[in-house]
Parts: structure tokens; C-alpha cells; sequence
């Protein structure tokens, strides 16, 4: 996303777009360390394997997995693509989304949240849109939990609460203190989990009682999220570093140093991948140590990761590509 960074974020932030962040980025943020590669269809013994470089165009940002494929956000062809996992190849699309870079799939759908205020509903077996959910402000982020759908609001630093049994807002939900804007969300251990862009806490939201509190981090900029169901990982994309929060205690339980611009991370299996959108890697961290286990060299800004059957799949912002990344099998 160095591109998506400096485009997007003015208006939204990292995926799509973190723009401001990379100008206040030093430069000495940019050096490496030592860099594990994995180059198409081989890999040496406990690396991960490339198995498809899969040319979508546009600028794939968001992507999800479905029993019907792999369906990816092109934030600037205002369209979803679906991949068909089995060919590596794009097998159809749905027009007519506009600024969607985040995906979510649940209850037989999937849910696009716009930079233009709509929340997007969509078939992916009929390949249509459903339902065009007016929410206002710069939606960026979603998750399906405890029966809604939940959408983050960057300017409004706050969080959306949808039902989606009638497609209209239930709650809206502020951030208190939130500093820059809304950022990821994820759910875990009852509780649905948001992050900002600049300050250091992340906040807790009981669906009961519609509420968020914040949860100190010490690290700045905790703006996006995945689950493992009992942990949080979040990343810090001033600090440059992934944290582990233990979503009973609420406590930080690792701190894991990364390249340059964390982003939007997933848990797939035993580990979590990381696209360092500025380095040009994807950092697999193992979940139960909390060490890095490789890093994998990769084309212009990887932007967002999803699992499905196994596989990470990353979207490559600059590069108009999605990679499905295979990690070693245990023994």
C-alpha cells in the first residue's frame, strides 16, 4: 500500500490507505533484517510455498473466503472479483461496489463496507447485490458477531451495529477519546475488539450493553485486528511491532518487532501473517510462541490477508495480484 497509503488515507486510512502515517514514517523505518523468500510452487523445509500469483488488476484490497471461492475488493474498480481457488484464477465479479477495500462474509452473504458511507450486501452465489445499507461517514472495517453485523466508522470514530435480518442500523456506538480515526475490528472472547490509528488503546465493546471501553496498549497506532478466539492480535502500524492481548485478562502477552507498516493480519491455522505494507513481506508469526517463523518476500504493497481451506491469501495493492501462500504441513 506505499501507493494506497499515499492516496487513500487522507480521507480513510491503511487498507485503504494509511496516507498520512507514511509521511510521518523515518525513513531508518524502512531498513531490513534478515528476509526469508519463498518463490513460486517451492520452498526449502519449514517455509511456506507461493502456489498462485493470481492477476486481478485494479487495486485488490480487501478478500475473504466463501464456499463459493475467494472474493477479493478492487478499491479502485469499484467491484468484487471472485477467485476460484482450485483454477488460481478469477472466475467472475460483482460490479457496482463503490471504495470497498474490507470484506466480511456471514449468513449466506457478503458485507462491503464503502469509503462512500454503504454497507454493501451481497450474494456471492447469485453474484448480485442485495441490499445498499445507507450508514453514512467512511466505513472501513467489519465483522459478523453475536448476532449483528458490526462496522467501523473512521471519521466518526465509532462503530455501527447492523441487524441483518433487516438491514438497518441498531446502535451506533462511540469510541471515547479515539484519536486520528476508527480502525479494524475482530471479535474475541465474547467481546467485539475496534482499533484507532493514533493513539494507544484499542477498545473493548460488550454486546450487551453496547458500550466500548478502551484497553491500554502502550504501543501507538493499534489499527488493525484479527481473533484466534481467545487472544487478540493487533497491529501497530506506527510502532512497527504486532501485539497479542488475551481477550479474558485484556492483558498484552506479546510484543513481536515487524518491518515497516503493519496491516491487516489474519490467524490461519497455527499461525499469523502479517503484510508489512511498506517493506514488500509478509511476516508469519507462530501463535503459541509469539516468534517470527519466516518472512516472505512479496510484489508492491500486500495489504490484506484471509485464510481459507488452509492457505493465506494476500492481496498485493500496487501490483493488482492476489498470492495464495501455502505454510509447511507438520509432520
Amino acid at each position: 500500500m506505499g501507493e494506497l497509503v499515499a492516496s487513500i488515507l487522507p480521507r480513510s486510512l491503511l487498507s485503504p490507505g494509511v496516507t498520512r502515517l507514511l509521511h510521518l514514517l523515518p525513513l531508518a523505518a524502512l531498513l531490513a533484517f534478515a528476509v526469508g523468500a519463498a518463490s513460486a510452487g517451492t520452498a526449502a523445509p519449514g517455509t511456506s510455498v507461493v502456489l498462485a500469483k493470481v492477476k486481478v488488476g485494479g487495486q485488490p484490497c480487501g478478500v475473504v473466503g466463501t464456499p463459493s471461492g475467494v472474493w477479493v475488493a478492487d478499491y479502485a474498480g469499484n467491484r468484487l472479483v471472485r477467485i476460484d481457488p482450485a483454477a488460481g484464477a478469477v472466475a467472475g465479479e460483482v460490479p457496482g461496489v463503490r471504495s470497498v477495500c474490507e470484506l466480511t462474509y456471514a449468513r449466506g452473504a457478503l458485507w462491503a463496507p464503502s469509503r462512500t458511507g454503504t454497507l454493501y450486501r451481497v450474494d456471492p452465489v447469485a453474484a448480485k447485490i442485495t441490499a445498499r445499507i445507507p450508514l453514512g461517514g467512511e466505513l472501513v472495517d467489519v465483522v459478523a458477531a453475536g448476532g449483528s453485523v458490526w462496522v467501523v466508522s473512521y471519521g466518526g470514530r465509532s462503530v455501527i451495529r447492523v441487524n441483518p435480518r433487516s438491514n438497518r442500523v441498531a446502535r451506533r456506538i462511540a469510541l471515547p477519546g479515539a484519536r486520528g480515526g476508527g480502525s479494524g475490528i475482530t471479535s474475541a472472547g465474547g467481546a467485539v475488539w475496534v482499533g484507532q490509528t493514533q493513539g494507544t488503546a484499542v477498545y473493548r465493546i460488550d454486546p450487551r450493553r453496547n458500550r466500548a471501553v478502551a484497553v491500554r496498549t502502550g504501543k501507538l497506532g493499534p489499527a488493525w485486528f484479527s481473533s484466534s478466539g481467545d487472544a487478540v492480535w493487533v497491529s501497530n502500524i506506527y510502532d512497527n511491532s504486532v501485539q497479542r492481548i488475551d481477550a479474558a485478562t485484556r492483558k498484552v502477552t506479546a510484543t513481536i518487532e515487524v518491518r515497516s507498516v503493519p496491516v491487516n493480519l489474519e490467524v490461519v491455522g497455527a499461525d499469523v501473517w502479517v503484510p508489512n505494507d511498506v517493506s514488500n513481506v509478509v511476516t508469519r508469526i507462530d501463535r503459541a510462541s509469539a516468534q517470527i517463523l519466516e518472512v516472505i518476500e512479496t510484489a508492491r504493497n500486500p495489504a490484506v490477508v484471509a485464510g481459507w481451506d488452509g492457505d493465506a491469501w494476500v492481496t498485493m495493492f500496487d501490483a493488482g495480484e492476489v498470492w495464495q501462500l501455502r505454510p509447511p504441513r507438520s509432520p
